[in-house]
């Protein structure tokens, strides 16, 4: 092959760090050099006075037929068009028509589409991905996919994922061009994250879930964390789809923790798989799982202008991370869903969740002690619970915040329905009770379970899974009631 523009670039390389160490914001690509100013006689005292006696000093000579002599805020440079009053990258109207013109024929020949066609389909979508940025990899897999079946085959069918993704490419040419824009060389709303995510050992033991913080939301620098469990079968998949789905959970998650969310920001991963960095920094993997859960991030930062990237630490500066992924949490016990829903039925149906978490909540409406990406807010005491004539909420609160969820709905005269364990003699009792036989008068319904089938079940993090021979009752509760009582007896 010829070495002359290997050559050529090595000596413009000098040439290109002389005019920078001289304040120049410069790009070169072998020939081809652009200069960028903020103040444009700067600029062209600058071209006129420094680069052009430099380069005929070198013996190089500035065709000028073909360079711009004006400076201009949206130029021509390597086959796109640069727009710095925007921060884009662009394609030309005649590069846009030819990849829809390309797409159009594949989807024409779907059932027996050549593969030199596809080829050229994906060629032209990747040299564009300047102005595509993580589209022109994320939507263009199935096609590699399909192309890669069967190498040596004339024609190729196309699956119906691909042929999805042609259709999102005949569209979306117009609509995602310049997606890609600039970005600064430090920005202060900046979101650092660090997620970890942990599955299961080689003996199948549960190990433990997801884990994110960020210290970047708030003016104080006060430390966010949000963490999960994984659901059925998640806990078996690749360590790479863990860790993926970790930070698609985190994102998520803090995405909700202000009322700005972050929108607008740019963000900063940092994962202990070097994989996984590359995956979402590429906009893409080989693995059709993972790249599935790398489409779901880059769409969901996409659609609220995140800028998303990704670097590598090792696992010994991720050990916080770490162990929120692998919290055992004591308060993860659910009421039988099949019982819930019996007392929504007789007693009406509830509004929010107080005490929850994504795996073990009874409703879609719920609080959680960390974040995580469908909870309302996390702290249930730090937000106003209902109130009659409001929907009651649902209030299955950890043993050890009876106490205190109990003061809570008095201070705020909250209606609710109330789990709790049946223990006359717990330091809590007489917030519900008068003695052994009669209720406090803001206890308006009475349901003592049943103790067998087990009314009270433990979530996936609690590791010692045997029921504990507690007897529980639930409680329809209204603390605005101040006077009368009932009955002692269960209704049930």
């Amino acid at each position: 092959s010829a070495t002359a523009p290997w050559a050529f670039t090595k000596l413009m390389r000098e040439v290109i760090s002389h005019l920078r160490k001289l304040g120049a914001r410069t790009s070169g690509y072998i020939d081809d050099v652009l200069l960028a100013e903020a103040r444009r006689r700067r600029l062209q005292a600058f071209v006129l006075g420094t680069v052009h006696p430099l380069l005929a000093s070198l013996g190089l000579v500035v065709n000028t037929t073909k360079s711009m002599t004006e400076p201009q805020q949206v130029a021509k440079y390597l086959g796109m068009l640069v727009d710095t009053v925007h921060g884009q990258l662009k394609l030309p109207e005649a590069k846009r028509q030819v990849i829809i013109a390309k797409v159009q024929e594949a989807l024409a020949k779907a059932s027996n589409c050549p593969p030199l066609l596809l080829q050229q389909v994906t060629g032209h979508i990747m040299a564009a991905r300047w102005s595509f940025g993580p589209l022109s990899r994320l939507m263009c897999m199935s096609i590699y996919e399909d192309l890669n079946r069967d190498p040596k085959a004339p024609g190729v069918q196309l699956s119906a994922r691909a042929i999805q993704d042609l259709h999102f490419w005949s569209e979306a040419v117009h609509r995602w061009d310049g997606l890609r824009r600039f970005s600064p060389l430090s920005d202060p709303r900046t979101v650092v994250l660090r997620t970890d995510a942990a599955g299961v050992d080689a003996e199948s033991r549960y190990l433990g879930g997801w884990g994110a913080w960020t210290t970047s939301l708030t003016p104080d620098g006060a430390r966010q964390v949000a963490r999960g469990d994984w659901g059925p079968g998640e806990s078996a998949l690749s360590s790479t789809w863990q860790e993926l789905k970790a930070i698609n959970n985190a994102v998520r998650s803090f995405d909700r923790a202000t009322p700005e969310g972050l929108r607008g920001r740019v963000l900063h991963v940092y994962t202990d798989n070097q994989g996984v960095m590359s995956d979402i920094n590429r906009a893409g993997s080989p693995t059709p799982i993972v790249h599935q859960q790398c489409r779901e991030l880059w769409w969901f930062c996409i659609h609220r202008d995140i800028r998303l990237k990704a670097s590598w630490i090792p696992r010994e500066e991720n050990e916080l991370a770490d162990f929120y992924s692998k919290l055992e949490d004591s308060g993860d016990w659910q009421l039988n869903p099949n019982i819930f829903q019996q007392v929504q039925r007789m007693w009406g149906e509830f509004d929010v969740d107080l005490f929850a978490s994504h795996t073990n909540r009874q409703l879609d409406r719920y609080y959680s002690l960390y974040w995580d990406p469908h909870c309302l807010g996390v702290d249930a005491f730090a937000h106003g619970w209902p109130a009659q004539p409001a929907k009651p909420a649902w209030c299955h609160p950890p043993k050890g915040q009876i106490a205190r969820a109990l003061q809570h709905a008095r201070d705020g005269k909250a209606h609710m329905g109330f789990l709790c364990p049946v223990s006359p003699g717990a330091v809590w009792w007489h917030l519900v009770a008068c003695g052994a036989s009669k209720f406090q008068p803001w206890v308006r319904k009475v349901w003592r379970l049943k103790p067998w089938p087990t009314p009270v079940r433990a979530g996936v993090t609690i590791r010692k899974k045997s029921p504990d021979g507690t007897r529980y009752m639930v409680l329809l509760l209204d603390f605005s009631v101040t006077e009368g009582s009932i009955d002692a007896t269960p209704i049930l």
